[in-house]
This record gives structure tokens, C-alpha cells and sequence, in this order.
């Protein structure tokens, strides 16, 4: 089959040949898509990556030392690649959440940050924690720095049902991303599916509070800074009561990169997309299976 490029409006949609099945344009205010579905050959099922919800942030002292315990763990060598991180300062009580007082320059509390941790992780007190695949421990997907090691070592020792993939394209003349997410399954799956896309930036360097010390050139990476989709997924292939193997679906994004106010617009290379795959059903919104990609 030929696979052939479509333009709808102001979305670009891949599909392959007569195999298409397109489903509607759905806009997101500044962010525009429409998917499309179609049977292929059953791909080999890929090593799984795990995503790690990070709740940190600038007031508290001990969010540095916990973010470089992720990182050490990325970088161990069968790890490389394989940890996609999402960094969240949510609106809470309390000063630890927020900035610095008095010399932050920017406030990296979000408001989609923050109802995703509703969703998924209500009733966090205090930080730093974070959610590992969003699997829980002892009736919580709230977990510990002493957990993290252990549990992300597990998950990547599942298997996937599904390969993952998203790429992105940058006009920086309009500010525009075109970015496609596939899913292509690789065994048949009857749960509800749900696709979520987060935009997150690197390099942004503000105030960071620490151990009897104050950093003013402290570097904040993973930053959540924007989800196109609903904060819990929005449902994919919703008609299909099975995900056969072989069943691949496709969404293709517009989105512009608009400027958050107080927020420094950084370059375009230290923005990353993360893709990911999660059930979101009652109390199970466990992550299937997660990707990510540098916006340009």
C-alpha cells in the first residue's frame, strides 16, 4: 500500500491508502487534530519505557537532590533512553510548592499540572514524590524516593502491547509543531485506551532553594509546560471493544507554541514531546506504554 499525505484545514493527516479509517478534527484551542486508523502487519513488540512524574519545586530544598536520583537512574546503561520524565510544580498550599519568595523569576506551577495530579495522584502533602507508570504501592500512586529505583526497574521488565513512536516538525516562522503519535499494537487488547500528550522544557535557569543554601543559577529541566490532550488522555479507537494486533492508530497535532506568561520562550531544541499510552478507567490509569521527541 502507498502511503499518501492528506491536508484537512489547518491539519496535516498521514494515512495509508483506502486502509484509512479518519475520525473527526478536534481542536484544543491553540492546538488542532484528527486521527486515523488502519490493519497492518503485527510489528515485533518493543523494549517498554517507563514515565516518571516528578512533583518538585523552587521553595523546596530537597527537589534537587530527588531530581538527580532520576537522573542517575536514566543514565544507567539499560536504562539509556527508556525514562521519559515529566517534572510538574503544582498549586498548592503551602510555600514549598511554589517559588522562591521575593527572587524567583518565573512561577512554573501550571494549572493542567496540577489537575493531572488530582486525577492521578490526590492528596499529595508534601514533596518531593512522584508517580512511577502511575502504579500503585499500598493503595497509592503517590510514591517515595525510596521506592523509585525499584519499581521502575519492574515496569521495564513488563511487557508492551503496543510500539509507540512521535515525531515532530517546527516552522519557526508561524511557531507551529506538526507532530504525529502512532500506536500500533502488538497484542489484542480489550481495555479502554487513552493517548496523552505533554510538551515539557529543559534549560530554564531561576532560583532553586537547597540545603542551607539558596542556587540562583539553578537548572530546571523535564518542566512540564503544556498537555494537548486532556490531562487524563483523551479515549482512542473507542468503537473498537478489541485492539486487535496489528490495529494502528494515528493522531496527527498542530500545535502553535504560545508564550506563557513569566515563562522564559527558550530554544525551540530544549522543548521535548511526550507521548504516552494509559488506561483510564476508575482507579486504573496505569501507563501502557510511553515515547518522547525533541519539538524540533
Amino acid at each position: 500500500m502507498k502511503r499518501i499525505g492528506l491536508f484537512a484545514g489547518t491539519i496535516a493527516v498521514l494515512a495509508l491508502g483506502s486502509c484509512k479509517e479518519k475520525g473527526p478534527l478536534i481542536n484544543f484551542g491553540n492546538t488542532t487534530a484528527s486521527d486515523t486508523t488502519y490493519l497492518a502487519a503485527v510489528e515485533t513488540a518493543k523494549p517498554r519505557n517507563v514515565l516518571v512524574e516528578e512533583f518538585t519545586g523552587a521553595d523546596c530544598t530537597n527537589c534537587p537532590a530527588a531530581a538527580v536520583t532520576i537522573e542517575n537512574i536514566a543514565a544507567q546503561p539499560d536504562k539509556i533512553g527508556r525514562i521519559n520524565v515529566i517534572s510538574m510544580h503544582i498549586k498548592k498550599n503551602g510555600v514549598i510548592f511554589g517559588p522562591v519568595i521575593g527572587k524567583s523569576k518565573y512561577v512554573f506551577q501550571t494549572d493542567k499540572g496540577t489537575q493531572l495530579a488530582d486525577l492521578v495522584y490526590p492528596g499529595i502533602g508534601s514533596i518531593p514524590v512522584a508517580g512511577i507508570d502511575r502504579v500503585s504501592k499500598g493503595g497509592s500512586t503517590i510514591l517515595d524516593k525510596s521506592d523509585w529505583a525499584s519499581i521502575i526497574n519492574s515496569q521495564l521488565a513488563l511487557a508492551s502491547n503496543a510500539n509507540m513512536n512521535v515525531t515532530s516538525s517546527y516552522d519557526p516562522g508561524t511557531k507551529t509543531a506538526t507532530i504525529v503519535v502512532t500506536v500500533a499494537y502488538t497484542k489484542a487488547v480489550t481495555a479502554k485506551q487513552f493517548l496523552t500528550v505533554a510538551i515539557t522544557q529543559d534549560s530554564m535557569i531561576d532560583w532553586q532553594a537547597k540545603p542551607g543554601e539558596e542556587d540562583s543559577v539553578y537548572e530546571f529541566s523535564h518542566t512540564l509546560r503544556d498537555v494537548l490532550t486532556g490531562v487524563g488522555g483523551d479515549e482512542i479507537l473507542s468503537k473498537y471493544a478489541t485492539k486487535e494486533a496489528g490495529r494502528v492508530y494515528m493522531r496527527t497535532f498542530k500545535y502553535t507554541l504560545g508564550s506563557i506568561p513569566k515563562w522564559p520562550d527558550g530554544k525551540p531544541e530544549n522543548f521535548h514531546i511526550i507521548a504516552i499510552l494509559n488506561n483510564n478507567d476508575g482507579s486504573d490509569k496505569t501507563v501502557q506504554q510511553s515515547v518522547q521527541t525533541a519539538l524540533k
